[in-house]
């Protein structure tokens, strides 16, 4: 009698094949890892874009209620609004960079955003009316030692 060998087929992947697969996956990754870091940098570009938006809408309303509540009283000698510039307008010392926006603003005002409201109450600390100033400075942010070079001339308030 004779007896025959059941030979087993081997199942499972050749050395070939799981390279190919670990070089696919390494690609696919790759990628991932790119277009990840890519988008966290559009992501946190726009995230400061919008606080600078937001910073500076905030900034601009409340010098609007300074504006709007502006306190001129007539019949004095005394100066309500000031505002002066400077002899030697700022800038570089090319030229093309001076400007003559650099000024100084000061005058009363009698915004109730200060006060929350409550002129005239018993926690009212002196009045209704506030001085209030404004200065457009020029600042140089590449000779204050700005670190990477890549800083330009600015106006800041």
């Amino acid at each position: 009698m004779k007896t025959h060998r059941k030979t087993q087929s081997r199942t499972g992947f050749t050395l070939m094949e799981l390279m190919v697969a670990m070089a696919i996956t390494t690609i696919i990754v790759t990628v991932l890892v790119s277009i990840t870091s890519i988008a966290t940098d559009t992501w946190n570009r726009s995230r400061a874009e919008l606080r600078a938006m937001r910073q500076g809408k905030a900034m601009v309303e409340s010098m609007a209620r300074d504006f709007e509540a502006l306190v001129v009283r007539k019949g004095n000698e005394f100066e309500w609004l000031s505002a002066e510039t400077p002899q030697s307008m700022p800038g570089g010392s090319g030229g093309n960079l001076e400007s003559s926006n650099a000024c100084d603003l000061i005058f009363f005002t009698a915004a109730t955003d200060r006060y929350e409201g409550k002129i005239g109450t018993s926690t009212d600390k002196g009045g209704d009316v506030s001085c209030v100033a404004y200065k457009l400075e020029y600042r140089d942010p590449i000779d204050a030692g700005g670190s990477s070079g890549n800083e330009f001339k600015t106006f800041v308030l």
